[in-house]
């Protein structure tokens, strides 16, 4: 890893390299790690009123979260935070990749921001599910992300937008 490159957590809707690359040009796929001790839940309430993910601390011993590790140039965070918004806060964290620790961040909703009452637009729910498959997560986090409840967009402009992201992530 190159020293301007700094090493992003990807849990929720980042998780799948297309829509990471969107957002962040640089984003290089590390590989699947995991944060211990924590869980992933769609309890941040988004600008759009739905529910988006977030990490909160583990409630049982086992509780981990999957994800995956992308290098990004350091001068194109400051892209991420804009697409991730003042609701999230960069975390530190330590991750194993390959018998190896890495230090890296990850985003967490602040907590004026979280409200678990919320349910997932289909297609934020499909963007997880996609990148979770795509880097073989394990079978059972998988199904439970697809059972999620989730609750329909009327914003048809993004719809088509993310519809079309979603094909194109069909395709890889």
């Amino acid at each position: 890893m190159a020293s301007e490159e700094s090493i992003y957590f990807a849990y929720g809707s980042n998780l799948h390299p297309l829509r990471l690359q969107v957002r962040v040009p640089s984003a290089r796929l590390l590989g699947v790690s995991v944060l211990p001790g924590h869980r992933m839940v769609f309890g941040k309430r988004g600008m759009d009123g739905s529910g988006k993910c977030t990490i909160l601390p583990g409630v049982k011993a086992k509780d981990s979260v999957p994800g995956a590790l992308f290098a990004l140039r350091r001068d194109e965070i400051n892209f991420l935070d804009a697409a991730e918004g003042p609701a999230y806060a960069r975390k530190s964290a330590a991750f194993a990749l390959n018998g190896s620790v890495l230090n890296g961040f990850y985003y967490e909703a602040r907590e004026f921001a979280l409200d678990q009452g919320l349910r997932p637009f289909d297609w934020y729910r499909d963007l997880v599910v996609a990148g979770a498959r795509f880097h073989s997560l394990p079978e059972h986090y998988v199904l439970a992300l697809a059972s999620v409840a989730t609750q329909q967009d009327e914003n048809e402009e993004r719809v088509a937008r993310i519809m079309s992201l979603l094909a194109r992530i069909s395709g890889t």
